[in-house]
């Protein structure tokens, strides 16, 4: 009985997520910051995954691992986001042992189809709370059938491509298409986040 109450309150959840802004921006933040693919695939947009599946940064790590190469090209979107999140684990850095990560909530504007959810993000010491900086993060959403869904954050462009930015304008219903950088990443493309990119 327990399980199927616990089961009953995840559902609860994530259905409350699909609708408001504000608890899909949460959801996201979390599950990418534990690498939870079953979530993140969850709450996701189908454009996030698709940029996913063509990042060139994912391209460069699977590289040299032949078996996963096939991933990006002929695997489902719940494995596309395994094996993003599966990098993602393999070169973050996690923050120093007496550091934590934190998101606080700002607001929520909308522009067009998208939700901008803002936070205040940075570490702060375990001990008290304190903290020496903080910065702004924007989280955005876009719509989808199911309602909000998770689109873009600015450690996308550490993580998965650094030129896409949802933010800029571009043409109405622009096609996501491969791009030679896209297929074949140059031999130094970027595999890991630089220090400012420690959150999401």
């Amino acid at each position: 009985m327990i399980r199927t109450a616990c089961v009953f309150v995840l559902f609860v959840c994530v259905s409350v997520a699909a609708q408001e802004p504000r608890l899909v921006a949460e959801a996201a933040l979390a599950a990418w910051a534990a690498e939870d693919a079953k979530t993140l695939d969850e709450v996701a947009h189908p454009e996030f995954k698709k940029h996913c599946r063509l990042s060139p940064v994912v391209a460069s790590y699977v590289s040299d691992k032949a078996e996963k190469k096939t991933v990006l090209v002929s695997g489902s979107d719940s494995e596309v986001i395994a094996l993003f999140c599966e990098m993602v684990r393999a070169y973050r850095q996690p923050p120093p042992s007496h550091l934590e990560l934190f998101y606080r909530y700002i607001d929520t504007t909308f522009r067009d189809d998208l939700a901008i959810v803002v936070f205040e993000s940075g570490l702060r010491r375990k001990s008290d709370g304190g903290f020496n900086h903080s910065s702004k993060l924007e989280v955005l959403l876009k719509q989808s059938d199911d309602g909000w869904k998770f689109l873009w954050c600015p450690s996308a462009k550490t993580w998965i491509d650094q030129l896409w930015d949802p933010r800029e304008a571009k043409q109405p219903n622009q096609a996501l298409v491969p791009t030679p950088a896209s297929v074949t990443p140059a031999a130094d493309a970027p595999v890991a986040p630089d220090a400012g990119a420690a959150h999401l």
